[in-house]
């Protein structure tokens, strides 16, 4: 059964959002900073062996939104976060500011998909970390969501990056959601 899906990714400017994305779709990442102005997307398609909830039948696509950080867009992105099935938050590991930013991203997420599953990443762990694993654990019970490491710096094959398990766990909770549907 073919079955398609949208998660939008949001956060602060400059967390590497967009790094992300490139890592995951292109396993490229560039030091030079790419400015999304209002939303870019690409998609990704799923089959039977990619994802362990996938039967042989089963294909899941996936369009992952990329949306502008700054505040002047999160107006607009609430147009282009509409209907998404899941919300990716990303904030920058060593700049303490988007941490400290996470609760009013994670209830702007809610406002705007109430019913999406929301995962939360701490991007470019390979650089000096100005938050300690026991905010990050206090920052997960306070928001209700799960933290998880990754850098879009290391290559997909380097364990360290965990982008691959990052952009599986949100695409494996959107299949959950049409499994979820298919037995109610």
């Amino acid at each position: 059964m073919e079955y398609k899906g949208k998660v939008s990714l949001i956060g602060d400017e400059s967390t590497g959002k967009t790094s992300l994305i490139l890592r995951y779709i292109k396993d490229t990442f560039t030091e030079e900073y790419l400015t999304t102005l209002g939303a870019d997307f690409v998609e990704r398609t799923y089959m039977s062996g990619e994802l362990p909830q996938l039967s042989a039948l089963d294909e899941l696509t996936i369009v992952f939104w990329d949306m502008a950080g700054q505040s002047h867009f999160k107006s607009i992105a609430t147009i282009y976060c509409e209907g998404s099935s899941g919300m990716i938050i990303v904030f920058d590991i060593n700049e303490r500011a988007s941490f400290d930013g996470l609760p009013e991203w994670v209830k702007y997420a809610r406002q705007t998909c109430p019913t999406a599953d929301i995962l939360i990443v701490a991007n470019k762990t390979d650089l000096e970390w100005a938050v300690t694993e026991q905010d990050i654990k206090k920052m997960e019970k306070q928001v209700k969501a799960e933290i998880l490491l990754a850098s879009a710096k290391m290559a997909l094959d380097d364990e360290k990056s965990n982008v691959l398990n990052v952009f599986q766990t949100m695409a494996g909770a959107v299949f959950g959601k049409f499994q979820e549907k298919r037995a109610n």
